[in-house]
């Protein structure tokens, strides 16, 4: 039988929830196996790690019961773990603060933890001297206010959410997947490891300055589309990001069929194909093909690992920097133009399928955080199944 939800009523976290207390020092132990809880764990797709305790050199949390890990460091990570299931000998670092409950549904605790208001009620309490270490305490934490739903609806809502996750876990997976493929393809078949069918002539062995040239081209005032900075180029990914409207003194021009090319710490893998004219940050070189080379053909080039290599003999060590005098003596492989597209043309499908997929990734994770908003504050309320007596 359906029925109504019953009315909230506010409290704070520390009223239905505690913090696990407890530490280890793994020293005393060196040999004992920890299962650790760890930031760069979290950072890692969320897989716990078995390391002795003589790889951990300062005192650990220790998880006995399940929790929902919250961390204190950088709040607008937004690092929550909900570790229903501890291990014998599980612990984390004292970055998170775990938190149990005998009132809450653990899901729906994560749910509460992942959400805006938590965030930026975290984000107004933090206390640090700068912006990557700035942490909020446990007691801050504990004295965040929610609106408490009953046990059976935070269930209701955890399972809601929860399915949102299962279908971004697979769109995840599936987009591994496919990046995999496409970087195998891209070495194989820019090293003549793959040959598309129907080309078989001999590839020639060219420098990259007899391949492509970097522009040096500056300014002349004219208004320019856009203006990318390193930071716009995301790493390994060949896209920009964020603001690039024009916005500063960059003199530096690249034209549409350039590739943009980061040299400071160029294993940073930060490339993109011009789709446009535009300003560029002097820390970017602009490559444009020379005749016979195809501009997509140039920028799957750049992204093998051949060319980063390359790359990675740099002038500087603690602001490494490319050095186009070394690199354009490199020498690399190029097929004649029609193949030099038909490979451009397969590999650029692949990113286009991998583009889609992560289309339809932001938009579930869009509907999920909408879906959290109103369920968790009470907007929109779930129809209940009565509990048999």
């Amino acid at each position: 039988m359906v029925s109504r939800p019953e009315s909230r009523k506010e409290v704070s976290l520390g009223d239905v929830a505690y913090e696990l207390a407890g530490s280890v020092n793994p020293l005393v132990t060196p040999n004992q196996l920890f299962t650790e809880y760890s930031m760069p764990a979290f950072d890692n797709r969320k897989k716990a790690t078995v390391v002795p305790g003589s790889a951990m050199l300062s005192a650990r949390r220790r998880i006995i019961e399940p929790c929902v890990l919250v961390n204190k460091l950088n709040v607008r990570k937004r690092r929550v773990w909900s570790v229903l299931h501890p291990e014998e000998n599980a612990v984390s670092s004292f970055e998170f603060v775990p938190l149990a409950s005998s009132v809450l549904d653990l899901e729906f605790l994560q749910y509460v933890a992942l959400s805006d208001e938590f965030t930026a009620f975290l984000e107004a309490h933090t206390s640090g001297t700068s912006n990557s270490q700035k942490r909020v305490s446990a007691n801050v934490i504990l004295s965040y206010l929610l609106q408490l739903p009953s046990l059976t609806e935070q269930r209701a809502i955890a399972e809601v959410l929860s399915r949102f996750d299962e279908h971004l876990a697979n769109l995840d997976e599936l987009i591994r997947k496919k990046k995999a493929i496409r970087d195998g393809a891209l070495e194989g078949l820019m090293s003549r490891d793959l040959r598309l069918d129907g080309y078989n002539m001999p590839w020639a062995v060219r420098s990259l300055d007899e391949i492509a040239h970097s522009r040096r081209e500056l300014s002349t005032g004219d208004p320019m589309d856009m203006d990318v900075e390193l930071e716009n180029l995301l790493p390994g990914e060949g896209q920009v990001v964020g603001d690039t409207s024009v916005r500063t003194a960059a003199s530096f021009i690249f034209r549409p069929g350039d590739v943009l090319f980061g040299r400071l710490r160029p294993y940073l893998k930060k490339y993109w194909l011009a789709t446009c004219s535009g300003l560029r940050s002097g820390e970017i070189w602009a490559l444009a093909a020379k005749d016979g080379i195809d501009p997509r053909f140039l920028f799957h080039l750049v992204r093998t690992q051949r060319f980063l290599d390359a790359a990675g003999k740099t002038m500087g060590t603690k602001m490494p920097r490319a050095d186009w005098s070394l690199l354009k003596t490199e020498s690399f492989e190029v097929p004649e133009v029609d193949e030099q597209r038909a490979i451009a043309e397969v590999l650029s499908g692949m990113d286009e399928e991998i583009r889609l997929l992560a289309e339809e990734r932001a938009k579930v994770e869009r509907l999920k955080l909408g879906a959290m908003d109103d369920l968790l504050t009470g907007r929109v309320r779930l129809p209940l199944e009565e509990e048999a007596a």
